[in-house]
């Protein structure tokens, strides 16, 4: 579900995140998690996106690993994204 979310805020905000980490050298992205509500498909186990954040963290340990070399790390008030994460995230939701 929360890859999901991330996924559908993404499609709509992906390309020009990268675009303007690439443009300005970043290294990693802060992303609001107010910024992820609005993309939430809510289901039965969660009403509400911030349910389903607070479970993670304490499940994942703070970290959501995608591939040897991308990860999510998950903050009180915002996730973190380096640039190959973001990319990868991309990819997978280009297939």
């Amino acid at each position: 579900m929360f890859l999901e979310t991330l996924r559908n805020y993404l499609k709509s905000r992906g390309k020009m995140l990268k675009s303007l980490m690439e443009t300005a050298g970043q290294k990693s992205l802060k992303i609001e998690l107010e910024a992820l509500f609005w993309y939430f498909p809510r289901n039965q186990y969660y009403r509400r996106f911030m349910e389903l954040y607070n479970v993670l963290k304490k499940r994942k340990d703070n970290e959501i690993r995608i591939s040897d070399d991308a990860r999510i790390i998950l903050k009180e008030d915002h996730i973190v994204v380096t640039r190959e994460t973001l990319s990868k995230l991309l990819e997978s939701k280009e297939e």
